[in-house]
Formats: C-alpha cells, sequence, structure tokens
C-alpha cells in the first residue's frame, strides 16, 4: 500500500513524500516431528507407573483367592471322602 507523508522541514518548506507500507500476514509454525510434547510424556508416565502396577497387583489378587478357593475345595472333598469311608 502506498501513501503520501507530508510535513515540514527544517528550513519551513512542506514536503510530500511516498510511504510504502508492506504487510505480511502471520506466521504460523507447526512441528511435524510426530514426538510426544513433554506433558504427554508425563502423563503417559504417570498412567502406566499407577495402571500397570495395579493391574498386575488385581490380577495377582485374583489368581492367589482362586487357587485358595480351589484348595479349600479339594480339603472339604477329601475330608468328606474320608468321613464316608471311616464310617
Amino acid at each position: 500500500m502506498t501513501s503520501n507523508r507530508i510535513y515540514t522541514n527544517s528550513q519551513g518548506q512542506t514536503v510530500t513524500e511516498p510511504v510504502v507500507v508492506v504487510t505480511q500476514a502471520p506466521v504460523i509454525i507447526v512441528q511435524q516431528s510426530g514426538g510426544l510434547t513433554r506433558q504427554e510424556k508425563i502423563a503417559l508416565g504417570v498412567g502406566l507407573g499407577i495402571g500397570l502396577p495395579s493391574l498386575i497387583i488385581g490380577i495377582t489378587g485374583l489368581l492367589i483367592k482362586k487357587n485358595n478357593d480351589r484348595q479349600r475345595e479339594i480339603r472339604r472333598m477329601y475330608r468328606d471322602s474320608t468321613t464316608m469311608n471311616g464310617k
């Protein structure tokens, strides 16, 4: 865009100067590294750090309970069979 600048110089003369105004559209920089941001890495670490051990503990507890119930049932069946044979 071109416009004129009008001013009075030190000698009292009116001076007209052309002024060119150049504008530029905003530049948006997009990183396409494909990697995770620091916040995403922290969130992933916290999620896995808490979630994975919790899952392992839960599964281990379930297996222990299932094994204890099975052992209890085997003992009950053995006790019942020896009681029947003893009569």
